[in-house]
């Protein structure tokens, strides 16, 4: 068999208007590249889920690069990235099994403009036993050339595959995330009919 290509790290660039007339500070898009060890790599687009592959043992590095269209940033200053896993997904991130957020601040400044974010290197996606999904956000504060601070957050979805799975094992598992998902509904929903019928009070 065909050796399966392993990821070293997964690059991720969110840009901002800093001039737009929203008042919500997100960043507005979301765009990067999935890097693997044989020299090849994988683009990405949108907010939607994004399969990242299999890490190398090391684990792969998580590269976040944030950018003002408006060029009106003048430095970063904290960050957090925080992950939510997705059942069946119990870990806590990719990056291990307690690990919800991780903080961090300051971004060193691009060459061809906007900053990334300075993570420390002992933080990388690991290597698992089984797919995971997480819904992920980023929220960036920054100095912007008039020397005010301003927060912008990011929303978008990871998959890390260590299986390397072809798409029939792909939808048989989705089938069976889906199928989990029903009984804990189901499950749910007994439970309130049950404290319902129990909280009634007697007259």
């Amino acid at each position: 068999m065909p050796s399966v290509k392993e990821t070293v790290a997964v690059v991720v660039r969110f840009t901002f208007n800093s001039t737009a007339a929203s008042e919500e500070h997100v960043f507005t898009n979301c765009a990067g590249e999935v890097k693997y060890d044989d020299g090849t790599y994988t683009s990405f687009s949108g907010w939607g889920n994004v399969d990242i592959g299999k890490p190398v043992p090391g684990g792969a590095f998580l590269i976040i690069r944030v950018e003002d269209t408006a060029n009106a940033v003048k430095s970063v200053q904290n960050w957090i990235a925080s992950f939510i896993p997705v059942s069946p997904t119990t870990d806590a991130s990719p990056f291990g099994p307690n690990l919800y957020s991780i903080p961090g601040s300051g971004g060193t400044a691009l060459t061809h403009g906007g900053f990334q974010l300075d993570m420390d290197s002992r933080y990388t996606i690991k290597k698992r036993g089984a797919r995971g999904y997480w819904d992920w956000s980023v929220l960036v504060q920054f100095t912007m050339s008039d020397d005010t601070h301003r927060s912008y957050a990011s929303d978008p979805e990871m998959q890390v595959d260590p299986l390397a799975l072809d798409p029939s094992e792909q939808a048989a598992i989705l089938a069976q995330v889906k199928k989990r998902q029903k009984k804990v509904a189901a499950k749910a929903g007994r439970a309130t009919s049950a404290k319902g019928s129990r909280g009634k009070r007697r007259r």
